[in-house]
């Protein structure tokens, strides 16, 4: 977890298994990594 929290903190490229994205609506601006299946990484960029 704390490799693709530093990489986001320095805005490098991470992994696609991360399957990082935009949120929609009310989170517009928001976005979200998934750690694990059921483990998610929501921030602000």
């Amino acid at each position: 977890m704390f490799e693709i929290i530093e990489k986001i903190a320095k805005d490098e490229a991470h992994d696609k298994r991360y399957r990082d994205h935009s949120l929609v609506g009310n989170y517009k601006g928001i976005r979200e990594c998934h750690i694990e299946s059921d483990f998610l990484l929501i921030y602000e960029k």
